[in-house]
């Protein structure tokens, strides 16, 4: 069927293939691109922020357990409050984390294990304001009695919601992290046979073409060559229905026609 279609339909459908193999390529290309930068994009600007904003929340909480225990180790009542003036700076360092926090985790997991942080700090939070009432009451017995009883309770589970709440997220980045390393091998698969087959289809196409063209057209050049020699006994094999087709069957009529000539002069003669 393809031998009876014009050179220049067989060339179009040729390059045309060819054009949508190269543009197959380039969308999956693109798309699995854009696939892998989304979830790159994922792990910078969204679950490692997070484990860096409850980094922040530990390390002010340490902070703050810093300066109520030196408030109630100094005797100088204007060292201690100097202290605990301390505590508002890293309060509202946590306030302003957990605000983004609230507003990032999307996961139910992560809102489960979210809220049991919100129910451990407002456990830790009002023992911090106890203690600061009893050291600023220059209560110290209560205040010790507090900062290492319950108070210690409380931030030690304060501290372990936290740590739970970045190991899941660490573990949200590792996955992620995986999937991408996933996507991007199997892309490269996927791609080097796309590319390989891309190849090896236009490599048969040219072949075949090339084929189609010169092997009639050198069959036309051997007839002429004869018929330049007086030599007409020959037939052609070419049946295209293409332009070269169509020339042997042009070469075919001059060569029936020279041959009806020569049995016509040899009758006359």
């Amino acid at each position: 069927m393809l031998k009876n279609m014009k050179i220049g339909v067989r060339l179009a459908i040729g390059f045309g293939i060819i054009v949508c193999l190269l543009a197959t390529i380039s969308i999956l290309s693109y798309t699995w691109l854009n696939t892998l930068n989304r979830e790159i994009n994922e792990i910078v600007s969204d679950k490692f922020p997070k484990t860096v904003w409850a980094n922040d929340i530990i390390d002010q909480i340490n902070v703050a357990a810093r300066s109520t225990r030196n408030a109630l180790l100094i005797k100088s009542k204007e060292e201690a409050r100097a202290e605990l003036d301390r505590i508002p700076g890293a309060s509202k360092i946590i306030n302003d984390r957990f605000e983004k926090l609230e507003k990032t985790i999307v996961s139910t997991e992560g809102k489960k294990i979210f809220e049991t942080v919100k129910e451990k700090r407002k456990v830790y939070a009002a023992d911090i304001g106890k203690l600061t009432e009893l050291i600023n009451a220059e209560r110290r017995d209560e205040a010790t009695v507090l900062l290492l009883g319950s108070l210690r309770k409380a931030q030690n589970d304060y501290l372990e919601a936290i740590t739970k709440l970045i190991d899941y997220q660490t573990e949200l980045m590792s996955q992620t992290g995986k999937e991408a390393d996933d996507l991007s091998n199997s892309a490269q698969r996927l791609l080097l046979i796309l590319s390989a087959s891309a190849i090896l289809l236009t490599l048969a196409f040219t072949f075949w073409l090339i084929r189609s063209i010169t092997v009639p057209t050198n069959e036309l050049v051997g007839a002429a060559s004869k018929m330049a020699e007086g030599n007409f006994d020959f037939q052609l094999t070419i049946d295209s229905r293409d332009e070269i087709g169509a020339l042997a069957k042009a070469v075919a009529s001059v060569q029936h026609a020279v041959q009806a000539m020569t049995a016509d002069a040899v009758m006359l003669s």
